[in-house]
């Protein structure tokens, strides 16, 4: 996903829709890794109890927006707001998400520390505001995580 992030811009059309193609695939893909995931994390955290409910939502939306690229490649205004909406998204909700589910999981399996518990960006996650993208569920979920951190 983050390589599609990164290059999806400067696709061609007929590129573009077989790398959407490609992403969707993952992507479905990643909501049943959450779905899995979920089932065997028992006494997590408020934050990962959040996130779980909540990144359904958000998967659902970035699929939406791959499959409105592969039906029209060729809209450049759309495909500009797809694209937008999927990288906000994964920037400033998966992603941190993701955190927060792989520093519980570490922690349930007795592997925190041991293990990478921070998920890779795309390039574009640095030049977005997240404010503008936070749902109210995101912002608890987050507040819930600092709060465990004690922050």
């Amino acid at each position: 996903m983050n390589a599609f992030i990164n290059s999806a811009s400067d696709l061609d059309a007929p590129s573009l829709n077989a790398s959407a193609f490609a992403v969707l695939s993952n992507v479905e893909d990643e909501a049943c890794q959450l779905g899995t995931l979920s089932t065997f994390l028992s006494g997590v955290s408020d934050a990962a109890t959040c996130a779980i409910n909540d990144l359904p939502d958000i998967y659902s939306t970035i699929e939406w927006s791959l499959n409105q690229i592969i039906a029209d490649p060729s809209d450049e205004t759309y495909i500009s707001s797809a694209l937008e909406d999927i990288n906000a998204y994964r920037c400033c909700n998966v992603l941190p998400y993701t955190d927060i589910l792989w520093v519980d999981a570490a922690g349930v399996a007795g592997i925190k520390g041991q293990v990478p518990v921070v998920a890779g960006r795309a390039n574009v996650c640095a030049e977005i505001d997240c404010s503008d993208y936070l749902s109210l569920d995101d912002s608890q979920c987050r507040s819930k995580y600092n709060k465990g951190l004690g922050m």
